[in-house]
């Protein structure tokens, strides 16, 4: 069997819930770049969301296209992320809250492996944590019949990170700021099997996606098969008084009182500065986890190097 043909076959055929290294379409691969990225796998059959408190990064792999969407919303919105690897109208329901859609085929694109419409490659783009450590030759983002993501007009807090190349505007990987939270979502899911991970590029690329939102350390990720259920209730993290989910309440709040009291005006307008200042303190933080994850990402490219040049001899 060639290996264009490998690669075409499906996902979803035959596929243990994680598999082993010797199943061309098992997620040991990805599950080892994980842990050479220096982020942790947790493996679960199901998302138990009763388990989540809304620091953790959960990933999805083709999940049903039913989902708890409110209280997936409600994850992310405690600074939860969600990393959704899918296509082909898995979890359209929680897509659509954001004013995201599968885009119809055909897809319009400029680059593709071995000239195989089956096969595009992605480039370089205006984010370029998704791309580092990959030079655009010998080390690509490969997609294997990827879907695409289609954007309401003024869809608010979504960003194409990285875009097809016809002109309808059809994104390959799009996130969304939900609350102190993200939703990232690539259209392929089967970047993640050890068939695709046996590229440079894409394990780069799946090695990048996890660090760039890694916020803490060690860093951990909850990580799902295909198909796996997700159950169990979230239980929003409790509100602190003088945090930013807090501070956002009482403003609204006040707002509703200074309707009927104008006296509570400049109260109010103490509080949207002090909401503000938390904000920047929050981008400020991030900006700090984002240089903290240039470093880890030198350092797992270091080893990776070294790993090879030993196992080659």
């Amino acid at each position: 069997m060639t290996g264009n043909a490998l690669l075409a076959m499906s996902l979803f055929l035959q596929v243990s819930p994680f598999g082993s290294a010797g199943d061309w379409n098992g997620l040991s691969h990805g599950m080892d770049t994980a842990k050479e990225a220096r982020v942790s796998v947790l493996q679960r059959g199901a998302l138990n969301l009763s388990e989540l408190d809304g620091r953790e990064i959960v990933v999805l792999i083709q999940p049903p296209d039913v989902l708890p969407v409110v209280e997936l919303e409600q994850f992310m919105q405690d600074g939860g992320t969600l990393l959704l690897f899918a296509e082909g109208q898995s979890a359209t329901g929680l897509l659509s809250r954001y004013g995201i859609s599968w885009a119809s085929p055909p897809l319009s694109h400029d680059a593709y492996f071995r000239n195989s419409p089956t096969f595009p490659i992605f480039s370089r783009t205006k984010e370029p944590s998704l791309f580092f450590n990959m030079n655009g030759n010998a080390s690509q983002l490969l997609g294997n019949r990827p879907a695409g993501l289609e954007l309401e007009k003024g869809a608010r807090g979504v960003h194409i990170l990285v875009p097809y190349a016809g002109p309808e505007e059809i994104a390959f990987v799009v996130e969304v700021t939900v609350g102190l939270g993200r939703l990232l979502v690539v259209a392929d899911a089967s970047v993640m099997i050890n068939e695709m991970q046996g590229r440079h590029g894409n394990k780069q690329f799946l090695a990048n996606v996890l660090r760039r939102h890694c916020l803490k350390e060690p860093c951990a990720a909850v990580w799902t098969p295909p198909g796996a259920p997700v159950q169990g209730q979230y239980t929003p993290r409790p509100q602190v008084p003088g945090t930013w989910s807090s501070l956002v309440e009482d403003v609204l709040e006040r707002a509703r009182q200074a309707m009927m009291d104008p006296k509570l005006i400049i109260t109010l307008g103490f509080v949207l500065l002090l909401g503000m200042l938390l904000g920047a303190g929050e981008i400020i933080r991030r900006e700090k986890a984002a240089a903290r994850r240039v470093n880890q990402a030198e350092e797992f490219i270091t080893d990776w190097r070294e790993k090879e040049r030993n196992a080659n001899g």
